[in-house]
């Protein structure tokens, strides 16, 4: 009885937790983004709320290590990285959020879910897991130094046939001949590292003769190997021409012709006897064939009269149906000169500015219109455009207007260096010359005074010299009385020639002391060479005298010289005496 109760006892006790555990609901909050990251690029970060049965509410929050993340914007719900979220209808069983962060630097960081709650619609307490996501931050250069440059195949092949020589990663040559009957082959081919591409596999149609495939690998840091296959369809009775000196076949099935050429219609001629399928334009009365060359390009050639001459080429730039011809001297060309150039394995001669052009003005002539106009080539790009002599014109007088303006500048600077050169001194700065032959010294001075008192001191200095003058000339009288030969009368005329030389010493000394103020800071010297080379005004200017004047005293002035020396010469003749 004991043993029953024990039993039964843990049994009724499971049945009463049975119903809780039935009723408890569960969920997840995942994070999801990419695996890696790049410094200063946005790393995008999805949150998901989800559980397999109805949700009613859940909250949580987003924890992440801002030493190495920085949040750039959240849903608009959010509170910073915390939300709080209910369910609208009983069939809400998912939700999600973005998160936008900034990468700060490298290294390795977590984002995970934190501080989850929730409930089911039914309001039965739901619990969560709550998900995370390493993310490995790196900068572009540490991505890019971890890249592979491996650009290796690893193998290369036809599908049911064997190339030659047997493949060999770093030989990067083959060949296969095939049948004639085998109109399409499968190349494969296999990378050498995983995270390699690789281009021009597949399936390939053949034509007659050599075809030649190119298998481009590239590596994960970007360079690239390119592998060749020629594969070689045998022809019936091939036709064979040599043009210059390229050994070409001719193709005998319309099938291989171009079908991009502007305006050409298929019909067939007659070479050597053989019917050859070829094409024809009515508009420029042009017929071409088809050809093969030794590495199995195809091109086309200029027919004409049973006889096949040049090649023909439709330029593949931004124009169509341009056909490239040979330049000749033309007089509006006159300032370039004429090279070859290479335009698509064509060789023609063009107009070039120099030798090391960009650009080049070729010949052409318009398949649609069958007219012949000159063009500029773009030598780098490989485009074309109608030449346009209005350009060249426009550059032209550009270039001539700024010559004129150049030289204009040019004779502007001449013309102030001559001014310059020749101009006349002006009258306060020219200077009065001394001649030692011409006793006669005048002092008189600049006057710095203002405006308003220059004329005054002019007239007071002029008046001065004037009575200079007029004493100087009485002096002159006394010098020409008669002397008699009375020793007495003598000596009585030499004290009053001495004693009228002392006052008029005083006299001018005077004057001298008047002019000479704190007025005048400049002296100047007059002689009578330069009187007469000094205009009216200038010597009114300089002295306040007119020229006659100043001449008459400088004469007096160089008469009372002459005196004193007569007069020292008397004196010494009467001490003799």
């Amino acid at each position: 009885m004991k043993n029953l109760k024990k039993l039964i006892l843990p049994i009724i006790i499971a049945i009463m937790l049975v119903p809780n555990i039935v009723n408890a609901s569960s969920g997840s909050i995942s994070v999801s983004s990419s695996s890696q990251g790049i410094v200063g690029n946005q790393l995008k970060v999805t949150v998901t709320v989800s559980s397999n049965t109805a949700l009613g509410g859940w909250e949580f929050s987003l924890g992440y290590d801002s030493n190495y993340l920085e949040l750039s914007s959240a849903p608009s719900e959010a509170k910073g990285t915390s939300i709080v979220g209910y369910a609208t209808n009983s069939s809400t069983k998912s939700k999600s959020y973005s998160y936008s962060f900034k990468i700060k630097k490298s290294g390795s960081t977590t984002i995970r879910v934190k501080d989850t709650d929730g409930y089911g619609w039914d309001e039965s307490p739901m619990q969560f897991s709550n998900g995370s996501k390493t993310v490995t931050l790196k900068t572009q250069e540490e991505i890019e130094a971890s890249y592979s440059k491996d650009a290796y195949l690893k193998s290369l092949g036809v599908e049911g046939y064997s190339v030659t020589p047997e493949f060999d990663k770093e030989k990067y040559e083959y060949e296969l001949e095939v049948e004639n009957e085998v109109e399409k082959v499968t190349i494969n081919a296999r990378v050498n590292d995983s995270n390699a591409s690789v281009a021009g596999t597949g399936e390939k149609e053949l034509i007659e003769g050599p075809n030649k495939f190119e298998i481009v690998v590239t590596a994960q840091k970007g360079n690239s190997l390119t592998y060749t296959l020629t594969v070689t369809r045998k022809e019936l009775d091939p036709i064979k021409v040599t043009i210059g000196d390229k050994d070409l076949s001719i193709l005998r099935k319309k099938d291989y012709l171009p079908t991009e050429l502007t305006g050409m219609i298929e019909k067939t001629v007659i070479y050597e006897g053989e019917e050859i399928p070829a094409l024809y334009s009515d508009i420029t009365d042009i017929t071409v064939v088809g050809v093969k060359n030794e590495s199995g390009d195809v091109l086309t050639y200029i027919y004409e009269n049973g006889t096949i001459t040049n090649p023909y080429i439709e330029l593949s730039s931004n124009i169509k149906g341009i056909v490239p011809l040979n330049a000749e001297a033309n007089e509006e060309f006159k300032e370039y000169t004429i090279k070859e150039i290479e335009i698509e394995g064509l060789k023609i001669k063009a107009f070039v500015l120099k030798e090391d052009s960009k650009f080049a003005v070729i010949y052409a002539l318009d398949a649609s219109t069958n007219e012949k106009k000159y063009y500029t080539y773009d030598l780098v790009s490989n485009t074309i455009m109608l030449y346009n002599n209005e350009i060249s014109e426009y550059y032209k007088e550009t270039i001539k207007l700024y010559s004129y303006i150049i030289l204009g500048g040019i004779g502007v600077i001449i013309l102030l260096l001559l001014v310059i050169l020749f101009r006349k001194p002006s009258k306060k700065s020219k200077k009065v010359k001394e001649d030692p032959e011409l006793v006669s010294e005048i002092k008189i001075e600049e006057v710095e005074e203002p405006v308003e008192e220059v004329k005054e001191e002019k007239k007071k200095k002029k008046n001065k010299l004037k009575e200079l003058l007029y004493e100087q000339e009485e002096e002159e009288v006394v010098e020409e009385q008669p002397v008699s030969g009375n020793t007495e009368k003598i000596n009585d005329l030499l004290a009053k020639i001495e004693n009228d030389k002392k006052d008029t010493k005083v006299k001018t000394k005077s004057i001298e002391d008047e002019i000479d103020d704190d007025t005048f800071v400049k002296t100047k010297k007059i002689n009578l060479d330069e009187i007469e080379e000094s205009t009216s005004e200038e010597i009114e200017e300089e002295t306040g005298l007119s020229r006659r004047e100043l001449k008459r005293l400088a004469k007096a002035e160089k008469k009372r010289a002459k005196k004193e020396e007569k007069e020292q010469k008397k004196l010494l003749d009467r001490d003799e005496f």
